[in-house]
């Protein structure tokens, strides 16, 4: 058994810095999904910044860092600098066709009118 959230993710998924180590587990996904979701917080963030450390690269899948910041996020709701963090994340790594955006009317600067919500390409 891998004894840490950053080898298992490291033997899936692979590493842009370190080689892959060798090992000889059986690697199937969704003991790593079971994993992650159960890990606690400093167990995730040591996994992402390890294997990401600047945000944009790395080898993690998207469907691994965008529900690894939000169950981070459930177990720290009161750390706006990883809020910030996570947002960045989604930003970066969010399903483009998906994203939600709003846009201000140009007179309306108090409480900010909403225009539109939906898929920006529409």
């Amino acid at each position: 058994m891998h004894s840490t959230l950053t080898e298992h993710a490291r033997c899936l998924f692979g590493d842009e810095y370190l080689p892959t180590p060798e090992c000889d587990q059986e690697h199937q996904e969704h003991y790593f999904v079971e994993e992650l979701t159960f890990a606690d917080a400093d167990a995730i963030l040591a996994m992402l910044r390890e294997l990401s450390p600047h945000g944009v690269d790395g080898q993690l899948p998207v469907w691994v860092r965008n529900p690894s910041y939000r169950l981070v996020l459930l177990q720290r709701p009161d750390e706006p600098v990883l809020m910030r963090e996570a947002a960045e994340n989604l930003w970066l790594h969010g399903p483009v066709t998906l994203m939600v955006y709003a846009i201000r009317t140009s007179h309306d600067y108090g409480g900010g009118r909403l225009l539109h919500v939906g898929n920006p390409q529409t």
